[in-house]
């Protein structure tokens, strides 16, 4: 069973509403114009769900979430999986997963999809993710509702020109806020790269898609 503060209400009955309506139905679609406010989830449970490309309104396509210290999620539960994301259709801060199997992030920032895939979590120790679409240097990014978000991970920004023994360069342009419990291999988008290593995840020197544009 999911713990949920009572700020997190909405989340239990959510997850509980989806669940009840994959009964019925095999998958869930997104236009866009969807956000999710600090210590809010939305979660998809047991279905598949279609981010769609087009329409119209503020964010066609886009799922934005709150990128500060309590983030709102968009939540992948069970065997939840989605299809569809694109430059023009990803969620635009942090998704979740709760699967103990293999589960790819479809998220990005600044019209930039660049999912990141993690091997492994769990029921209890969920992982989560948001991709930033500016230097870790900075650590600040616009906020789709206006304005710009917080520095996250709250430990920066960060000195890119520190590097370990071995590492040549590090990305000026983007970085991956990756956080979990569950020992697990992270797959990126692709090698530009500014790793911020949290607990005992491990890296993996793959890519999980050919978006490497507007690098």
């Amino acid at each position: 069973m999911i713990q949920i503060s009572p700020k997190r209400r909405i989340g239990i009955f959510l997850i509980a509403l989806v669940a009840i309506s994959g009964k019925i139905y095999s998958q869930s679609s997104s236009f866009g114009n969807t956000y999710l406010f600090n210590s809010s989830e939305m979660a998809i449970a047991d279905i598949q769900h279609n981010f769609i490309n087009g329409g119209s309104g503020i964010q066609p396509g886009l799922v934005g979430t709150d990128r500060t210290a309590t983030q709102g999620f968009m939540s992948f539960v069970g065997t939840a999986s989605w299809t569809g994301a694109s430059n023009s259709a990803f969620v635009d801060g942090y998704v979740k997963t709760y699967s103990n199997t293999a589960f790819t992030f479809p998220i990005g920032d600044n019209s930039k999809y660049r999912p990141a895939a993690i091997s492994t979590a769990t029921l209890g120790n969920p992982a989560n993710a948001a991709y930033y679409g500016v230097s870790a240097s900075t650590a600040i990014t616009t906020r789709l509702r206006g304005g710009n978000e917080p520095v996250l991970p709250a430990s920066g920004p960060f000195n890119t020109a520190l590097m370990g023994a071995g590492v040549l360069s590090v990305n000026n342009v983007e970085y991956w806020d990756i956080n979990g419990a569950t020992p697990a291999k992270i797959t990126l988008t692709k090698r530009c790269y500014f790793f911020k290593f949290l607990r005992t995840f491990r890296l993996e020197w793959n890519t999980v898609g050919s978006n490497c544009s507007n690098c």
